[in-house]
This record gives structure tokens, C-alpha cells and sequence, in this order.
């Protein structure tokens, strides 16, 4: 009577054995179950894996023809798979660097990408460029197809939970986005409101220019007279003051000095 080879729990290299196969394959040969590393799966026959030649779901090789992801080569994971481990490690390990401001809040990942990376990248794609990692829509929610996208550090600022939304003559932004309206870079905001700047003095006061150059100044002729803008706004996208825009337009002596020093007023 041939042996019973009972499987089941063991680890094959990336695999690991979770169940036996009540179908047989392979000439009536036993079929096991089995769960890689890399979250995929796997169905080798007995041989397969005791013989050493089934040690993962095919992640490793990367081949072409689609049998196995390539994420997860031996000593080249890519963006995607690192992003998969990343979210996991953040959710699900209490001794993860991160863990307070993700698992330590409740959030967690779905349960089909938490055993699955080939899941988790049907659902989200490639990373569409070097700019982009991975981003929750709702910061309270959870790691699932529904509140995942790929975002660059520009979408992500706008959405993270320290990004404060600021409240001036009734149009309320956050202040990635008041940044962006005014010209003003979004660390000179935020430094002036941690100083103490009422919101008012932050988002009125543009940041001086101390080099105005004569290119710059034809910048501003050309700025007014193709989009007839005021000179307080162009004030504000150049940092330099209203009555000196009106110098500056009108080609006065005193402004051209000043510019051919390479100083603002």
C-alpha cells in the first residue's frame, strides 16, 4: 500500500500549503493548495513540490507570458509589490514604524489584498510614473479598491490630515490650494500661521522679491498687457508692491535704475 504523503502546513520555498485539492490532476495525483509569499496562489501536484521544482506561484520567474507577476524577483521587487508590503506592514504589524497613524487608528487592509498581491494589482494598476505612490481618498478609511488610488505628492498634500484648510473672505481652501491662488509657496504660508500671522497678514502680504531682474520686469509689462491685469494682482504673483508695478509699467527712469542694480524698490 503506497505511503500517505500528507502536505498540508508545510512550506515548499515561497510556498506554503493550505489545503488539499479533492480534484486530482496529473495522472490522478494529489493537488495541494498553496499560498505564496507574494499573496498569490499556486496548485502543484505532490511531486512538484517535494521534488523541489514548484517553490513559488511564479512570481520569481516574471515571465512574459503572464504566469507569474514579476514583482517579486529575487532581489528586485518592484514599486508596486513594495507598495503592497508597505500598506500591510503600516496596518497589520504592532511593531511597524508607522503602525500608530495607521493600525493603531483602526485602519486596515481588505482582506482580498492582505492575502493577495496579484489582487491588489488587478485592482490598482501599475504605478502610472516615479511621481506616484500609493493614496487613500478618505484618511480615516480603510486599504480597499474603493478608497485606493496612485497620486503624486501634490494630490497627496492635498489630502493629508495635516494639511489645514484656511477660511479668507469667505472662500475656504486648504492652504496647499491658497498656495497655489496666491503664488506664495505653501512652507512661507505655513511658517507665517505658525509664527503667529493673523490669516489675514498671511494670505495678503506677498513675499518680497529681492533681485528683480530687467527679464522680470518685462514679464510683468507683458503679464498686464496681455491679461490686463490690476496691479495688486500682479503684486501678489510677483511679490514686488502696486505703486512699484505702476513704475515699473510705465518705464520711469527710477524703476529701470533699480532694475539694472539688480534690486527691488
Amino acid at each position: 500500500m503506497p505511503r500517505v504523503i500528507d502536505l498540508l502546513g508545510k512550506r515548499f520555498g515561497k510556498l506554503r500549503v493550505v489545503a488539499q485539492l479533492k480534484e486530482r490532476r496529473h495522472g490522478g495525483k494529489k493537488v495541494w493548495l498553496c499560498r505564496c509569499d507574494c499573496g498569490g496562489r499556486a496548485t502543484p501536484p505532490t511531486g512538484a513540490l517535494t521534488s523541489g521544482n514548484t517553490r513559488s506561484c511564479g512570481c520569481t520567474r516574471g515571465s512574459p507570458s503572464g504566469r507569474g507577476h514579476g514583482h517579486a524577483r529575487v532581489g528586485k521587487l518592484t514599486p508596486e509589490y513594495i507598495a503592497w508590503q508597505g500598506i500591510k506592514d503600516r496596518c497589520h504589524n504592532p511593531r511597524g514604524q508607522h503602525w500608530s497613524n495607521y493600525g493603531g487608528r483602526g485602519i486596515k487592509v481588505c482582506g482580498r489584498w492582505r492575502e493577495s498581491f496579484a489582487a491588489f494589482l488587478e485592482d490598482v494598476g501599475e504605478r502610472p510614473g516615479p511621481d506616484h505612490s500609493i493614496d487613500r481618498k478618505d484618511n480615516d478609511g480603510d486599504y480597499d479598491p474603493r478608497n485606493v488610488r496612485w497620486a503624486t505628492r501634490k494630490q497627496q498634500n492635498r489630502n493629508t490630515r495635516r494639511n489645514r484648510v484656511v477660511t479668507h473672505r469667505g472662500q475656504t481652501m486648504t492652504l496647499i490650494e491658497w498656495s497655489e491662488v496666491l503664488g506664495v509657496s505653501y512652507e512661507a504660508l505655513r511658517l507665517r500661521l505658525r509664527s503667529g500671522w493673523s490669516i489675514e497678514k498671511t494670505l495678503s502680504t506677498p513675499v518680497r522679491v529681492r533681485k528683480l531682474t530687467r527679464e522680470k520686469a518685462d514679464e510683468i509689462r507683458e503679464a498686464y498687457e496681455v491679461g490686463g491685469e490690476t496691479y495688486e494682482s500682479l503684486g501678489k504673483r510677483y511679490g514686488v508692491r502696486a505703486d512699484y508695478i505702476g513704475k515699473i509699467l510705465s518705464g520711469k527712469h527710477w524703476a529701470e535704475r533699480q532694475i539694472n542694480k539688480g534690486s527691488a524698490p
